[in-house]
């Protein structure tokens, strides 16, 4: 009993600052908005989050627009193969999100430590596939 009142206290305590979040309704799409996507895997999960950033004058705003998240196949899937995978979502996910709020035109950067997504981006580069990337 003891052991669960601590961290129910702490957690009703931390109810107030609910109160404090904002779920923006609206995001202004300017010259100078870009998308970023980030991609992770790990053995039994992958997870896409979707962001747009956007720098004013005054500041700068960051937006969440869609995440992903899926539990892996029950059969043995290896792990560069869901690196691939992952990436290859995360594209899909980016390029219907620009067709909704038709923004094709828009700088997007896609995020990932997967080595093995950048070995494919090399190979394919190599290779004459149409594949651009940069590195930073």
């Amino acid at each position: 009993m003891l052991l669960l009142k601590k961290p129910f206290l702490k957690l009703r305590g931390e109810v107030e600052r609910l109160a404090d979040i904002e779920i923006p309704c609206y995001f202004e799409i300017n010259y100078a908005t870009q998308m970023h996507l980030f991609a992770d895997v790990c053995k039994k999960v992958f997870a896409i989050s979707v962001f747009l950033r956007s720098v004013t004058f005054h500041y700068v705003k960051v937006v969440l627009v869609r995440a992903k998240s899926r539990v892996a196949s029950l059969t043995q899937v290896i792990i560069p193969r869901l690196e691939l995978m992952t990436c290859c979502i995360g594209v899909r996910l980016a390029h219907s999100i620009q067709q909704a709020l038709n923004i094709m035109e828009m700088g997007t950067n896609f995020w990932s430590h997967s080595i093995i997504a950048f070995f494919v981006l090399v190979e394919g580069q190599r290779r004459g596939v149409g594949i651009s990337f940069e590195i930073e």
